[in-house]
């Protein structure tokens, strides 16, 4: 049941000049100067948009997802998420070799999935994805794929060169020898052979990307570990193509197995679970982080539905497993395929599962509400006052207090200027309650309208208590000038 209301009125009367959001780059645009450190934490937590572009076939909807709309990428990052990961395959739509033209529409169809993202504030991963068919990581292959993907890499990154920052390449997807089990397996750390090759078409990548130039020279790129693993061979034999500062490592971790990729265990979150969670980061972190210096991003991870009734279990497992990432200086991606990992609907634009915000985004804003509930029943429900301390359940809930304890008050938000910009800051709280911007310019109950999400700039950084801090800024046109009256409403 959804239902809406305003939880807080705060009436902000005050002048500015609109600001307009630009559709797209028609220059370079400004790089930051971040460190790669420094981009995994404002990168927050994300999501994939998995098995839309990245269907291998020219129809991209054969493997039953809707075709990629605005309102999809819309509707997923609507929930807070600030990372959008964009998998695609380009083996359908290139020509032959020698040159392995792309085609110009495709490229086209790519960015503006990838504008769409941005348009958001979120930042977007752009990579090669189920391009396993002729990128084989051995001896025998490795010449013939680092010269495909020298030139495939090239005709993206001229192509992208103009953009800013918050777009970011991914060199390659669980790059192994496809179907090559043996002792040693495809998915685990592979032989002192692939790992190497690994290396060697991480560094194809990287010298086609940088030598495109533009921002390209100093963008961040992420180059994964062999099969993306968190094997330790396979995180201890990765290397930084050139010693390149501006390298993240990508790192793929669906644990444990059985709970998350099989219908065999559908049960999770005993205290040897979360060790085994705490030991696979401790891991990480001391291989990579610690010991190679580099900044890790956890570009997928999830439990599918098992259809064994683990709904409760699956928001148990993201609700540790997204607050062990953010602990250990990880930017968790969460996978959605629209299939048995489906999060979002695309097709009803909704979200079919609670983990969309009530858990994956809980290291930016505390306990999950149905993990809340579930412990501390709130007996007169979202609009009632249970501590009697004269705020509602939802609203102390939304702002990052316990409804519960009357001596817990909610931090109010408040209305200011930011740059000549009206902007609501400190607004904190939990990511599966919408924070809606409404505006009038007379008061009246049936003039109120909401701010559209073209009209909001956010801007989102995590505090030291643990809870997000949000400022928005509104890019409003000058009809809503000169008297303009804000109030914040949460929608549960």
């Amino acid at each position: 049941m959804r239902f809406s209301f305003c939880a807080l009125s705060v009436v902000f009367g005050l002048s500015a000049t609109a600001i307009v959001a630009a559709m797209g780059p028609v220059s370079p645009e400004p790089m930051r100067g971040l460190t790669p450190q420094e981009v995994v934490e404002e990168m927050g937590i994300g999501i994939n948009l998995g098995n839309a572009m990245d269907v291998r076939h020219v129809n991209k909807t054969y493997w039953g997802n809707p075709n990629t709309t605005e309102e999809i990428v819309d509707g997923i990052l609507s929930a807070g998420f600030t990372t959008l990961r964009v998998p695609v395959t380009w083996e359908f739509n290139m020509g032959e070799g020698p040159d392995y033209v792309i085609e110009s529409a495709y490229l086209q169809r790519v960015e503006e999935i990838v504008n769409w993202g941005l348009d958001n504030g979120a930042y977007v991963i752009l990579n090669t994805h189920h391009d396993g068919h002729w990128i084989i990581p051995n001896y025998e292959n490795i010449d013939a794929t680092n010269d495909q993907l020298g030139k495939v890499w090239t005709q993206i990154a001229d192509h992208f060169k103009n953009y800013g920052d918050r777009l970011i390449f991914e060199t390659l997807n669980e790059p192994r020898v496809e179907g090559g089990g043996g002792d040693w397996g495809e998915w685990s750390g592979g032989t002192a052979e692939t790992r190497d090759c690994v290396n060697r078409a991480n560094k194809a990548c990287v010298d086609a990307i940088r030598a495109t130039g533009g921002n390209n020279t100093a963008r961040i790129i992420l180059a994964p570990t062999h099969a993306a693993s968190a094997d330790g061979k396979a995180m201890s034999d990765w290397e930084a193509p050139n010693d390149d500062p501006n390298i993240i490592v990508s790192i793929h971790a669906y644990s444990p197995y059985l709970f998350c990729l099989t219908d065999q265990d559908a049960d999770w979150g005993t205290d040897a679970d979360k060790q085994a969670l705490d030991n696979l980061f401790d891991s990480i972190h001391e291989t990579v982080i610690v010991g190679k210096g580099r900044a890790v991003v956890m570009g997928e991870w999830g439990a599918q539905n098992s259809g064994l009734g683990n709904e409760l279990d699956r928001i148990r497992h993201a609700e540790y497993y997204s607050n062990a990432c953010i602990e250990h200086g990880i930017t968790p991606v969460i996978w959605d395929d629209g299939g048995k990992f489906e999060l979002f609907e695309r097709d009803e634009l909704n979200w079919s599962s609670q983990i969309h915000a009530d858990t994956v985004l809980v290291p930016l804003f505390g306990q999950s509400f149905a993990l809340f509930q579930e412990a501390s029943p709130l007996l007169s429900g979202a609009t009632g006052d249970d501590d009697g301390d004269g705020q509602a359940n939802l609203f102390e809930y939304a702002f990052g207090s316990d409804p519960s304890d009357a001596d817990d008050l909610a931090p109010m938000p408040r209305m200011e200027l930011v740059g000549g910009v009206p902007t609501v800051v400190s607004l904190r709280g939990h990511v599966n309650v919408q924070y809606i911007l409404d505006w009038s310019s007379d008061l009246l109950e049936d003039s109120w309208q909401t701010i559209s999400l073209s009209e909001i700039i956010s801007e989102v950084t995590v505090g030291l208590d643990g809870l997000r801090e949000v400022k928005q800024g509104l890019a409003i046109d000058e009809e809503k000038l000169p008297n303009l009256f804000l109030r914040v409403c949460i929608e549960d």
